[in-house]
């Protein structure tokens, strides 16, 4: 019987496999290439969210253009589209980011406003519980 020669790690007794390791000292060769397994990224935004978005972003001009705040006293003129913003009374999801029934010009300062002073905002009408 051929007695196979030990591990080339000092103080391994265990015969040599391949390129001079023991079975449990494999994992020590320089000579093997690395296997990576290649790790699919997951989308930061979901494809349906993102046709979301696009068909948000006409809608949003469309339904901003010739606007003002409707925000109740609010003197300031807003003649650019871009002083304001949509506020959504009842959210964004379950498909409500489309939902132009729930959508409110207004201002910057008085979309702040709405968000800050929640239960207000509940009892004018400004916001709408979530089912």
């Amino acid at each position: 019987m051929i007695k196979s020669k030990p591990c080339i790690v000092d103080g391994c007794e265990y015969p040599r496999f391949a390129k001079g390791y023991c079975t449990s000292h494999q994992n020590l060769r320089t000579d093997k290439k690395p296997k990576f397994k290649k790790v699919k990224q997951i989308a930061k935004i979901s494809a349906r969210r993102k046709t979301e978005r696009q068909i948000y972003s006409v809608k949003r001009r469309m339904f901003l253009k010739g606007k003002t705040c409707e925000f109740p006293n609010c003197n300031k003129k807003h003649t650019e589209e871009n002083q304001l913003t949509i506020h959504h009374k009842k959210g964004t999801n379950n498909g409500r980011l489309l939902d132009e029934q729930y959508f409110m010009a207004v201002c910057l300062k008085h979309h702040q406003h709405i968000e800050e002073h929640r239960e207000e905002s509940f009892e004018k009408g400004w916001l709408i519980k979530r089912n």
